[in-house]
């Protein structure tokens, strides 16, 4: 059975205003084996983060199991 998850990215407007980036539900899913099913949430190309505004979406990119220097959020 797979599992829908709402992904609910925020971020802020050039005001400085909260925004909502990203509002979705059981995209960038992937399955690995016939019973496992993987979502990706976010991921980033370093450590620590830097939280300026970012225009993509980086939960919405082809990776690997991990990113060197970066950090990889999903759901199994």
């Amino acid at each position: 059975m797979t599992k829908n998850i709402r992904r609910v990215v925020t971020g802020h407007d050039e005001a400085g205003k909260a925004v909502v980036k990203f509002d979705d539900i059981g995209v960038n899913r992937a399955s690995g084996w016939p019973v496992q099913y993987r979502q990706l949430i976010w991921t980033t190309e370093e450590l620590p983060v830097q939280f300026e505004a970012k225009p993509d979406d980086l939960g919405d990119r082809d990776i690997a199991t991990t990113i060197p220097g970066g950090s990889v959020f999903r759901a199994v």
